[in-house]
């Protein structure tokens, strides 16, 4: 019987031959989970103002404790986190999960007003993709603000699709978007829904 490996230990095998990724001034470091918190604290409503106001102010001890519970076990998805650099300074993040069997989730990403529009993330989303591709994951989906038109375009120019919506107590409303890798469940998909 063949031994299967978990797509965690598949990602930490095959993950050197994508990241780090460095261009010019622009670095893109894989990081543990646990190191975007400091980054998340300190930058996320910069990033995302408009999050402050709708993001709960203070939590009980009970509902602090019912979240750690219910993150450690969430811990044990296959995550992959990334900082973004700019002359060696953090710049912004990235964030996502496993989804489900077949689906990685881009579940955040975040870049410094003063950094956007510097090709950071044009950067690492083809790469990135590249590496989710070869470590088994067949589709990804993501979340965006219907505003965010700069990822639409961007996200559309690599063969997501737009394939639904939510109005999310915290976010707002949101499009959802997937790509599918292979071509022919893709075509299958889009002959069927679309």
């Amino acid at each position: 019987m063949k031994k299967i490996i978990p797509v965690s230990e598949v990602a930490n095998l095959k993950r050197p031959k994508y990241f780090p990724l460095k261009k010019g001034k622009i670095e893109i470091v894989p990081v543990q989970l646990e190191e975007l918190d400091p980054i998340l604290d300190k930058y996320f409503k910069v990033v995302f103002p408009s999050m402050a106001s709708t993001s709960p102010a203070k939590l009980s001890k009970k509902q602090k404790a019912n979240r750690e519970s219910l993150f450690a076990e969430y811990r044990k998805l296959h995550w992959e986190c990334f900082f973004f650099k700019y002359e060696g300074k953090i710049v912004g993040w990235f964030m996502g999960e496993m989804d489900d069997n077949k689906t990685f989730y881009m579940r955040n990403t975040g870049i410094l007003p003063k950094f956007q529009g510097k090709k950071i993330y044009s950067l690492f989303f083809p790469r990135f993709l590249e590496y989710l591709e070869e470590i088994g994951y067949e589709r990804v989906s993501s979340h965006h603000s219907p505003n965010n038109g700069q990822i639409f375009h961007l996200k559309l120019k690599y063969g997501f699709m737009i394939v639904g919506s939510e109005t999310h107590e915290v976010y707002g409303q949101l499009i959802k978007m997937i790509k599918i890798f292979d071509k022919k469940q893709n075509e299958a998909f889009i002959k069927r829904y679309c």
